[in-house]
């Protein structure tokens, strides 16, 4: 059976090497939350570099990008969840608000997240 500290810890893990992979950047500050069959993670992330340029230039297209992104980074983000905990994800919700550089993910999985950690006997 894996404690929630540790699965805490490693979904922050998990995390943070989809947004090294995807956005080129690690996360500056994140926690995670268990309720129920939810995990929320807020973070602070740096903007992509290009991204910075385009918002002044042309923020429309900043914007397409952000979408294109953040698509892609719930769909590894979901699979790396699913392979690694045998856990069906029902819907990964991610938003980042490029003022802040805050970003918060909520992954709603289809039982109590403690049911998946107690049922597993080697994850």
């Amino acid at each position: 059976m894996v404690s929630i500290g540790e699965f805490k810890q490693d979904v922050l893990r998990l995390y943070n090497e989809v947004n090294m992979k995807i956005f080129q950047t690690g996360v500056r500050q994140q926690k995670v939350d268990v309720i129920g069959n939810k995990i929320l993670i807020m973070s602070i992330n740096r903007r992509i570099p290009v991204l910075q340029l385009t918002d002044t230039i042309d923020p429309g297209v900043s914007s397409v990008v952000d979408r294109v992104l953040q698509r892609q980074f719930k769909e590894e983000f979901r699979a790396l969840l699913e392979a690694k905990y045998h856990m069906q994800v029902i819907s990964v919700l991610k938003d980042y608000d490029v003022e802040t550089e805050q970003a918060g993910t909520i992954v709603i999985f289809e039982q109590d997240i403690m049911m998946y950690l107690n049922n597993e006997s080697e994850l």
